[in-house]
């Protein structure tokens, strides 16, 4: 073989190998930090990290690990924010919540070692309920979300009474999402959050309720937020990618 043929191989198989490189996910996952229902996992960005995203899972089969949200999770951290994924129970409907959450959220913050970062609290079904909850208290662990969203939320689970929202930073913006084909919760958590909020006298123009219509072959169950096809990332990533956003820059 020629010098010039085996250079020219070479070159190729070394740009094979970039790009290979170069398509692997520039994201880190921590953990599980801590034990039991304090547990949590750390998705983090290649570089500092912009900001702290916590994204509060719901009641269902695989919710107590990252695996049915990762993709949207790493979406998170490749756009440059720090994820926490709170386990909060070690078996689904288990009661305090959000005082596990708590703990997670404050183990995240020792792992980062970055103080200050501004906050973005994602939770959905019965997360999403949970959410509202844990920015009433969120103080405890560490700064407040600047920004909320509150995807698909279920109703107050029994087995942890409802908080008062008072406590929630009225510089806090709210987002709840409620789809047209969701017959689980059917809005009712959405009502029910919408009225909470109502009798602690929280700003009404602080809370945006948008309704995710289905189109064509995208169906807005409750399960939507878990699909990875493009509407469903422009019906949720994109919003909430324009969600941590505005929380970055203050607003």
């Amino acid at each position: 073989m020629r010098i010039g043929a085996a250079s020219g191989i070479l070159l190729v198989l070394l740009l094979a190998a970039a790009c290979g490189s170069s398509a692997r996910p520039s994201v880190s996952v921590v953990g599980p930090l801590g034990k039991g229902a304090d547990q949590v996992w750390v998705f983090e960005p290649s570089g500092p990290p912009k900001d702290v995203v916590v994204f509060i899972h719901g009641l269902g089969n695989g919710e107590l690990t990252p695996a049915n949200h990762r993709p949207w999770l790493e979406h998170l951290a490749k756009e440059g924010s720090a994820v926490f994924y709170p386990r909060y129970e070690t078996s689904l409907g288990q009661p305090d919540a959000v005082l596990h959450v708590l703990a997670a959220v404050r183990t995240g913050l020792r792992h980062l070692h970055r103080p200050g970062l501004p906050e973005v609290a994602i939770g959905y079904s019965r997360g999403g309920e949970i959410v509202i909850d844990y920015a009433a208290v969120a103080r405890g662990a560490g700064p407040a979300p600047r920004e909320v969203l509150s995807v698909f939320p279920g109703t107050v689970d029994p087995v942890d009474p409802p908080l008062d929202l008072r406590s929630i930073s009225r510089r806090t913006r709210l987002t709840i999402l409620v789809g047209d084909r969701d017959t689980v919760v059917d809005g009712a958590g959405a009502r029910q959050m919408l009225a909470r909020l109502a009798a602690a006298r929280f700003p009404g123009d602080r809370i945006s309720l948008v309704v995710v219509k289905s189109r064509g072959r995208f169906v807005v169950t409750h399960l939507a937020p878990l699909e990875v096809s493009p509407a469903a990332k422009r019906a949720f990533w994109d919003r909430a990618d324009r969600i941590v956003e505005r929380a970055r820059a203050g607003g």
